[in-house]
């Protein structure tokens, strides 16, 4: 899990882009650390060639990221730079799986949540 918290300039029209934007964020920075740890001694690198695997519960940003998917007017304003996810999808670099909002652990970070959630998701990572 990755999070960082700073203000990005953009002005979202819609949920599914700012997931996607976050998305590609987080995908550049998991590639960052892959390959920072395939630069060190054969003993790390050899562990790490497996596909970065990342999970979203945004239906229309999974959509958006797979290569030949939501290419239609209501995406055509999304800045290029972004889509670059859609190409290591294809080459098989990262894989983008689907988790339901209840279980998606980065909330606790990022949302108010009942306490009943929350405690779930503490359980889940092992604090509670």
């Amino acid at each position: 899990m990755y999070w960082e918290s700073k203000k990005i300039k953009l002005n979202a029209i819609s949920t599914a882009e700012c997931e996607y934007v976050s998305m590609a964020h987080g995908i550049q920075y998991g590639i960052y650390i892959k390959q920072v740890l395939m630069d060190m001694p054969k003993v790390l690198s050899q562990s790490i060639v497996l596909p970065i695997t990342t999970k979203e519960d945004n239906t229309a940003a999974i959509a958006m990221s797979k290569p030949f998917g939501a290419k239609n007017c209501r995406t055509k304003h999304i800045d290029i730079k972004y889509h670059f996810i859609r190409d290591r999808v294809l080459q098989g670099h990262v894989t983008i799986q689907y988790i339901p909002s209840q279980n998606q652990l980065g909330d606790m970070l990022t949302k108010p949540l009942d306490a009943i959630s929350h405690q779930n998701l503490m359980t889940k990572i092992g604090i509670y």
